[in-house]
């Protein structure tokens, strides 16, 4: 029999996050117009419209845990091995 030696574990957690992206004034107006466009799904897509900007601020204003149900039955906690092999999920 052999017995794997873990030399560490990695515990990951699926939370929900709501980020917040600071942009010029001379831009808000094209940035709303093209979420309202469905152009923007996420923070790092202003960086299309703000590419200029040396920083784009983005501050992580809020997190929470997903639960199971939430995340459609899918394992919101995984334990991987030193192989990254998933040997726990809370599912």
């Amino acid at each position: 029999m052999l017995i794997k030696t873990i030399k560490k574990m990695d515990f990951d957690f699926k939370i929900t996050t709501w980020e917040r992206a600071t942009v010029p004034k001379e831009k808000e107006q094209e940035v709303l117009q093209a979420i309202k466009e469905g152009k923007i799904f996420e923070s790092s897509d202003i960086w299309g419209i703000c590419e200029d900007l040396v920083i784009l601020p983005l501050d992580n204003i809020t997190s929470e845990p997903i639960s199971v149900r939430d995340n459609d039955g899918c394992a919101t906690i995984e334990v991987l091995d030193d192989d990254g092999e998933t040997i726990y999920e809370n599912v």
